[in-house]
């Protein structure tokens, strides 16, 4: 299947699912795709990094809206396709990449998306999630320890 057209924006404050199905054969550079096994993928290994940029600061903040003012931020940097690090608490700093966010075809400069499997679909289809789902994933992500 191919994407269908009912929401095509990326709305990060949207606490709604957008309903919007995502082929296989359309998934971007900068998407991350949620679920297991898919740590090779260039935008989950953006994400990774992202998360671990802001993880020592999530852990020590006890103030709950200051969490999620965090979990946010992380957030609008997967939506920014721009976005190269985070630099003494400002965007835009040096996130070594080792050369995986260069835009090499126009769907790197296309915004990043969170995907999850559509059940049945055998993973030929993804849902492009967002809102309060998204900032869970995000905030599990930031707890959670480094694999090792």
């Amino acid at each position: 299947p191919t994407s269908t057209t009912s929401n095509t924006t990326n709305n990060p404050t949207n606490n709604t699912s957008t309903d919007m199905l995502v082929s296989k054969t359309d998934v971007r550079p900068l998407d991350v795709l949620m679920g297991r096994g898919h740590f090779h993928h260039g935008g989950n290994s953006r994400f990774l990094r992202i998360v671990a940029e802001r993880k020592d600061e999530y852990v020590r903040e006890k103030n709950y809206a200051e969490k999620e003012r965090i979990a946010r931020e992380v957030m609008e940097c997967v939506y920014d396709p721009t976005y190269r690090g985070w630099d003494g608490g400002h965007p835009g700093g040096g996130l070594d990449d080792g050369g995986t966010n260069t835009c090499t075809t126009n769907a790197t400069h296309l915004p990043g998306r969170f995907l999850q499997v559509e059940p049945g679909a055998k993973s030929e289809c993804y849902r492009i999630i967002s809102g309060k789902t998204v900032l869970d994933k995000i905030k599990m992500n930031l707890r959670q320890k480094p694999r090792g």
